[in-house]
C-alpha cells in the first residue's frame, strides 16, 4: 500500500512505497553506521541522535549525508529486487513485499 514501510532488519534495508514510487533505503546511519529505527515519520539513530525523514533526508544531528538509497526494481510478478553493492555481490530478492 501507498505510504507503507517494510523494514528488513537482517538485511539492513527498508522498502518504502509512496506516491512517487518505490524507495529502498539502507537502515545504517551515515554518521558512524549504527542501525536507525523508524519512529513515527522519522528515522532515528540511537547512537548519536541523528534524525532523517521517512524518505531518508537528513534532518538533524551529526550525520552530514542522507540515508543511502539502494537501487531496485519491481518485477511483473510483484517481487522487489534490491541491488545493494555490498550484499552478495548481486541481486537480492525481497519476495515478502508485493506490489
Amino acid at each position: 500500500p501507498q505510504d507503507s514501510v517494510r523494514v528488513f532488519g537482517d538485511l539492513e534495508l527498508a522498502v518504502l512505497r509512496s506516491k512517487e514510487g518505490l524507495l529502498i533505503l539502507s537502515t545504517r546511519c551515515t554518521h558512524l553506521g549504527c542501525g536507525v529505527r523508524l519512529v513515527g515519520q522519522e528515522w532515528i539513530c540511537p547512537c548519536h541522535g541523528g534524525r532523517y525523514s521517512k524518505e531518508g533526508s537528513r534532518l538533524a544531528g551529526p550525520p552530514a549525508a542522507p540515508l543511502v538509497r539502494i537501487a531496485g526494481e519491481v518485477t511483473r510478478a510483484g517481487q522487489i529486487y534490491a541491488y545493494p553493492s555490498r550484499v552478495n555481490r548481486g541481486k537480492l530478492v525481497l519476495p515478502i513485499v508485493q506490489t
